[in-house]
């Protein structure tokens, strides 16, 4: 097996045990982030320190399930890293509460029984936040809450729907990571039988038209314990989606069981995808929408290109931006683009999204060597005509191990088809640096190329499938294997006109 390439997430945990809901075999945790938290809890008791807490829950509530055998502190790494994007100033609003529940370690992959009593208690500490959110009526009602579970934690949290313990509607976004949701990995019981059985009947008839979305992730073939066949539904329901930590665009390798918990690219795409959703979750709005987050980052992400977008063979025209036009039309026939160096603080450019569609326009690039901080950024917002439905869009990082001199730190690739629910597309920087450029712009969509051959003749070498002629800022390539025993490595060899 291939060496692991999971890098390490930092944190600093801090857990509270709740003590309303933590009975003797069970316990419900708010976990925060920082250095400091130990110091501001002090000598108080835990009755007093969550009284003070409860007071200052603002964020959003997010609930994590362990599996077989698991610690409610495997939170700690998507926790710390969605605390440290906020602290970097993405996502404003988007705060979330973490929670996490406490089994003891229990083997529920052995047991039925333990998977509904797990359930229950799941579903007793969503009734419990839920009043507890709602008390100041002066904030916006919270009606449900984002679940993430974690190998048979996803089994438990999706058994809690058809318990009669359930608040309706209490749970819209679930998200499971190397999760046997299918078919258990070992049927040592009939109630385990019965409980795979009536769940997946039940979410087949009653929730497959419901609100409610699930995300199934997957770790590939590191994962020795769950199958990745395991995690994915077949047929695939309409409001639900999977993906292979192997195929996420900005992950691309495969983690194990326990490491998807705290691998560092994993941990933050899921970050971003969870700081995307809640604004969604407190405007209550379709499950479309959601879906769609899930795509644009775990499947829709292309990396860039390689680092020779400022070469000559480009060749970027430079357009002196006007500081508040209500379009700009780019033309892409000689590989034109927008250049900014830099884009000025506190400017932003609107774009007309259905003009560009419109066009055969439907492709958005942006790609930019500013560097990251909490002061400075770029943010691309989709608005709808009303103004009521926004997203934001932060460029994602990318750090390649050689850089060469002026080369991109940041990059975005979106797909207007997918976004034709909204009307306007703005660019925006928080601040000016110095040296700084950014290039964006709209371009046609590229047609496919497809390319197939058999296990065998990769097997005895390395083969080249086709020359990709692209004077596109971002390109992407999907490579799919029916081979399940053989992994397939691929390499990209760029090659650049002088």
């Amino acid at each position: 097996m291939d060496k692991n390439e999971c890098l390490m997430t930092t944190m600093t945990p801090n857990y509270l045990r709740i003590p309303n809901l933590s009975s003797e075999k069970y316990g419900f945790y708010l976990y925060r982030e920082g250095p400091n938290v130990v110091a501001e809890w002090g000598n108080r008791s835990i009755p007093s320190i969550w009284k003070s807490e409860s007071k200052n829950l603002t964020g959003y509530p997010l609930i994590f399930v362990p599996g077989n055998a698991g610690s409610h502190k495997q939170i700690r790494s998507i926790a710390s890293e969605v605390d440290r994007m906020l602290n970097q100033g993405s996502h404003k609003g988007a705060k979330i509460d973490f929670f996490t529940l406490n089994f003891e370690e229990e083997m529920s992959a052995f047991s039925g029984n333990l998977v509904k009593k797990q359930a229950d208690y799941l579903n007793q500490c969503i009734k419990f936040l839920l009043q507890t959110y709602n008390q100041d009526t002066t904030r916006d009602p919270i009606n449900n809450v984002i679940v993430i579970g974690h190998s048979m934690g996803g089994v438990v949290a999706r058994t809690a729907f058809r318990l009669d313990s359930f608040v309706e509607n209490s749970i819209e976004t679930l998200i499971v990571l190397n999760s046997p949701i299918s078919f258990p990995i070992v049927l040592t019981d009939s109630e385990t039988a019965a409980t795979y059985s009536e769940t997946n009947k039940f979410w087949k008839e009653v929730l497959a038209d419901s609100n409610v979305v699930m995300a199934s992730i997957a770790g590939g073939f590191r994962d020795n314990m769950v199958r990745t066949e395991l995690s994915s539904l077949q047929p695939q329901p309409n409001n639900s989606f999977f993906a292979c930590t192997t195929s996420i665009p900005t992950v691309g390798i495969s983690v194990d069981h326990q490491c998807i918990m705290w691998c560092n690219q994993v941990v933050k795409v899921l970050s971003r995808c969870l700081l995307e959703l809640v604004p969604l979750h407190r405007s209550q709005v379709q499950p479309e929408f959601k879906l769609k987050i899930f795509r644009s980052i775990l499947g829709n992400s292309p990396w860039p290109s390689q680092f020779g977008i400022l070469n000559s063979d480009f060749n970027l025209k430079e357009i002196q931006l006007p500081e508040n036009p209500e379009k700009i039309q780019v033309q892409l026939e000689n590989s034109s683009w927008i250049r900014a160096n830099p884009i000025p603080k506190n400017k932003e450019w609107k774009f007309d999204i259905q003009e560009m569609i419109k066009n055969g326009n439907s492709i958005f690039n942006l790609i930019s060597n500013l560097k990251i901080s909490s002061q400075n950024g770029l943010v691309v917002t989709l608005a709808s005509s009303d103004g009521k439905i926004r997203r934001n869009f932060v460029p994602q990082n990318f750090h390649p191990s050689f850089p060469p001199k002026d080369a991109p730190s940041q990059f975005l690739n979106l797909q207007l088809e997918n976004f034709r629910e909204f009307s306007t597309l703005t660019v925006a920087s928080k601040s000016v640096q110095e040296g700084s450029w950014t290039v964006f712009g709209f371009f046609p969509k590229t047609p496919r190329k497809f390319a197939e051959f058999s296990l065998w003749s990769y097997i005895l070498g390395e083969r080249q499938i086709f020359n990709l002629n692209s004077r596109s800022l971002v390109e992407r390539i999907d490579v799919k294997s029916t081979s399940a025993v053989y992994p397939l490595r691929c390499r990209i060899s760029p090659k650049f006109q002088e």
